[in-house]
Parts: C-alpha cells; structure tokens; sequence
C-alpha cells in the first residue's frame, strides 16, 4: 500500500516537472509542430498529439497536413507516390515560407514517413532552409538502407526511428510496393547515436496510437529544450517462421518470391 502510494506521489512529481519544463519552452513562440499521417486513415493522432502538447503550451503552432484516404492500391505504384511527394513539397516551402526564423518538430507515420523524408530531402537540394530540431519517424515504411546523409546539413538534428517488434504490414511493404521497405521494424542500418536513434517497442503498425500513453511517454518530452532521447530496444527473438517471413519478405522485394512470401505469412 504504502509503496503503490509512493509510486504514485514520484509519478506525479515527475509529471509536474515535465510539464514545468514544457510550459517553460520558448514562450516567444518560436517551434512549429508538424504532423504526416499514414495511408488508410484519416490521422486522427495528429489532432491527439495537437490537444495533448497545447494543453501544457499553448502557443506551440500545430500544422497537421493531411492528403486524405489513401488506398494501397495507389500506394503500390510509383506515379502514385510520386505526386503525393511532390504535393507535400510543395506544402512545406508554404509553411517554411510563413515560419520564417522558426525551429520545427516533426512527427510522422507509415507512408507519411516517405512522403516527409523524399519531400524534405528534395526542399534541401532545392536550397530552401528547413531549420528541424527533431524528427520522429514511426511505423516506417522507408527501406532499412535509406541514405539519410543530407541531414548533416542540419547541425544538432535529432532522428527517432520508432519501431514496432510485431509490424506485420511492413513485411507487405517490404515485399510488395516498390521504393518501400521495413525500416519501421528493423530500423535503419547503420544508424543509432545520440542524433540517431532506432527505438524498439513491443507492439504493431499502430501501437503508438493506442491510446494517448504512448505519444505522451515518448513524445511529449521531446518539446522540451535538448531533450535527452532514451534508448529502447523491447524486441524478444524472431521465432523461426517469422525469421523465414522476414527473409522472404528482402528477397520477395529484389526477386519476386510473392507465392513463397504468401505460403510463409499464412504459415504464421
């Protein structure tokens, strides 16, 4: 009784700190907050996160971009992905252009994560001044090998790979749609210092959204000033078979191994 008690009591302490800490962060108004949500969905966590950071700082400037449904039957086809890239490029010069001087933090989802990471790359090469401080990546569906080295023309940029241990759907993108992979459950190779960092949590394509405890753990705390990001790695083995899947899901993509790839997924 009395320890349950101190838990809670320390769990509140803490929870006033945080938001002592939030509510503290630049009152000048000078961080914008940008959300891109995944494909089949309306992004309904974009306006979650939004409620949630302005209910302990109010005039952190929210910018959900939102393109709709998108089916994975366009998913699937490059011409597809290509206008959705150039649609939220073209976006984005909009919201450089009206945040001059501005610091942003950005949050994305699934293909969301495409879209940002070959949009942001290209305003880059294009000689606009992008100025993140951090950018989060969840439920990737970005190839584990993608170059991510035109980011060191941000000094101090911070890069969260939140990864699901059991993200099913992303064998599929890996497998199937091409320019696609599964960096959201391998992460991405290569990467894992204090500016980039994989984070592994136990759960699916959509574990950060079940409710609001995740979102509020894991990014809430990145609105403060420097915010440390933990490291976490909640993966257990592969079983045999899904080890089998994963592998066929690499080659299904390079060779075409969709019937093995299938017979495997329904194995499971």
């Amino acid at each position: 009784m009395l320890h349950s008690v101190f838990a809670a009591a320390l769990s509140k302490a803490f929870a006033y700190i945080q938001s002592s800490k939030i509510a503290r962060l630049r009152a000048d108004g000078d961080l914008v907050a940008v959300t891109v949500h995944g494909i089949r969905t309306f992004g309904q966590w974009q306006e979650r996160l939004k409620k949630m950071v302005q209910g302990e700082a109010s005039y952190i400037n929210f910018l959900s971009y939102k393109y709709g449904y998108f089916s994975v039957i366009f998913f699937v086809f490059p011409f597809f992905q290509r206008r959705e890239v150039n649609r939220l490029k073209l976006a984005l010069k909009g919201m450089i252009a009206a945040n001059s001087g501005k610091e942003f933090i950005v949050f994305s989802h699934s293909f969301g994560t495409y879209l940002f990471a070959h949009a942001f790359q290209e305003l880059l090469k294009d000689g606009e001044s992008f100025n993140i401080k951090t950018l989060v990546l969840s439920g990737s569906v970005l190839k584990a090998t993608h170059d991510w080295s035109f980011t060191q023309a941000i000094p101090g940029l911070k890069l969260i790979n939140e990864c699901g241990s059991d993200d099913r759907i992303l064998w599929l993108s890996e497998a199937f749609v091409p320019k696609t992979g599964m960096a959201g459950r391998t992460g991405f190779y290569g990467l894992n210092s204090d500016q980039f960092r994989n984070r592994y949590h136990l759960g699916g394509h959509s574990l950060y959204f079940k409710g609001d405890l995740f979102m509020k753990d894991n990014w809430l705390p990145l609105f403060v000033e420097n915010p440390s990001v933990p490291l976490y790695d909640e993966r257990g083995d592969l079983s045999f078979i899904a080890n089998i899947i994963e592998q066929l899901s690499v080659l299904s993509g390079k060779f075409g191994l969709y019937l093995l790839l299938l017979l495997a997924v329904f194995a499971l």
